[in-house]
């Protein structure tokens, strides 16, 4: 359950997962591109007969860009985001969140841990 929440909810993964990840995509690709040493028991649930080559290449493709040697800086991207967002407000962002939290959402997290 940890590595599923950590995977999904997770933005900057851990170095254990990342391993389990990049292990796991060496099974996925072998599972979309039909090779026979694919061992991962989703390769007798899924049936991938049906897709064209193109888009099995795609799939390899999006399989490999998970891959850590992949250069992604996740930091900045979301630093980019956030400009982008908050424009001229950005150096008050900290003050927004909170304002936004207490003035919208708290009342349903109090709601939710109520309950």
């Amino acid at each position: 359950m940890e590595l599923f929440f950590d995977l999904y909810a997770n933005c900057l993964v851990r170095q254990k997962s990342q391993l389990y990840v990049d292990q796991m995509l060496r099974e996925f690709v072998r599972l979309v591109t039909q090779d026979k040493r694919c061992k991962t028991a989703i390769g007798k649930i899924v049936d991938l007969s049906l897709l064209k080559f193109k888009e099995r290449d795609e799939l390899e493709e999006v399989f490999k860009s998970w891959n850590s040697k992949v250069p992604f800086d996740i930091e900045k991207y979301r630093d980019q985001r956030l400009r982008y967002h908050y424009k001229e407000r950005y150096d008050y962002r900290l003050n927004m969140i909170d304002w936004d939290y207490q003035m919208d959402i708290a009342k349903f997290v109090g709601f939710a841990l109520n309950s």
